[in-house]
């Protein structure tokens, strides 16, 4: 019975890993590690990118798809703003108790997106240049980057929260996402604004325009 519970307990354990690796493995994450693992290989490079390269219509027809990808979570973000009529609501599930946005919940993500996660952005920088890890021996290459992390740390919110939250079928838990993303995309303007301003003087990007 021992033996049966630990190989019982394994199997939990494993099941469990495996969720959480789903979860972390999201279409775009994973979508992401294969174009860097693509871009960093001039063998893979050359078979995808080059001109006249035997995968270039592959490629070509990705691209396609990937540009449906922003409309087509537009679509997702307005079509889970849209009310519920009387039917559908009073068949909701228990997931989502409530669908307003509560202030404090609005104050902590900007507070966390405009101010923390720049801060981090700015230290990872700055953690980058101390270790000899970013492109000095191009000013103009190293203004690019330094602008593309920093920017990074200054973006609201995804839409994909949104997209999977309605894959994983939790139309409460999406809705109410969709809500405070449309709220946070209104408050953003001017701190986006910002700290772009920021980021480009910080980097030096503007030097090479």
């Amino acid at each position: 019975s021992g033996s049966g519970s630990a190989a019982t307990t394994s199997v939990g354990v494993a099941s469990k890993a495996m969720k959480q690796v789903k979860t972390l493995l999201s279409p775009p994450v994973i979508g992401s590690i294969t174009g860097i693992m693509i871009g960093s290989s001039p063998i893979l490079r050359g078979l995808f990118l080059n001109a006249g390269a035997p995968l270039a219509p592959v490629f070509g027809a990705l691209r396609t798809f990937g540009v449906a990808y922003l409309p087509a979570a537009i679509l997702v973000l307005a079509g889970s703003l849209v009310k519920k009529d009387a039917s559908t609501s009073t068949s909701a599930s228990p997931e989502s108790p409530s669908d307003s946005v509560h202030p404090k919940t609005i104050i902590a993500l900007l507070f966390s997106r405009f101010i923390l996660s720049p801060m981090l952005a700015l230290a990872t920088v700055r953690l980058l240049s101390f270790a000899n890890l970013l492109p000095v021996d191009n000013a103009r290459t190293l203004a690019i980057v330094t602008f593309t992390l920093l920017m990074e740390g200054c973006m609201p919110p995804a839409q994909n929260s949104v997209i999977m939250l309605q894959l994983a079928e939790k139309k409460g838990r999406a809705a109410k996402m969709a809500k405070l993303l449309t709220v946070i995309y209104a408050l953003s303007a001017i701190p986006v604004t910002l700290l772009l301003s920021g980021c480009l003087g910080m980097s030096g990007i503007l030097n090479y325009a």
